[in-house]
């Protein structure tokens, strides 16, 4: 396991220790967190050795890296990881919703009063999700 992935399982049992996860898997895959809702999907975040990738369901997907040549690699490791996990409690929380179409176009936004704009539903959907499933009707 790389120092990225060794840090971020290390920072996920200490800041999410009852959040239900799988470590490791197919080639790349640090962890899954199992759907909550299934139109949703799972999330799994993936070490691609400079950063780390988290797939968000069945929408789309965020890199997380650092690229401050005055920290350690350790330092490095620590911060992305802080970030991956500050992301997974917005997302756990319903703090994040998501679009698109399920074939992998698809995106994220932090939750706002504000509906989602006529172009964003014209080319995602007007389906709005958060983590524990669809949002309303038209998103």
């Amino acid at each position: 396991m790389s120092l990225l992935a060794d840090r971020l399982i290390t920072t996920l049992h200490s800041q999410l220790p009852h959040q239900p996860m799988s470590v490791g898997g197919a080639e790349g895959v640090v962890v899954v967190f199992p759907a909550a809702h299934s139109d949703v999907g799972d999330i799994q975040v993936h070490d691609n050795g400079d950063e780390l990738i988290v797939m968000v369901g069945n929408f789309t997907h965020t890199h997380f890296n650092n690229h401050d040549r005055g920290l350690s690699n350790s330092e490095r490791a620590e911060r992305i990881a802080d970030d991956v996990v500050a992301f997974l409690k917005d997302i756990f929380s319903d703090r994040i919703e998501f679009f698109g179409s399920h074939t992998g176009a698809g995106g994220w936004r932090k939750r706002k009063p504000k509906e989602r704009g006529f172009l964003s539903k014209a080319v995602f959907g007007s389906k709005t999700y958060v983590w524990s499933g669809p949002v309303g009707n038209d998103g």
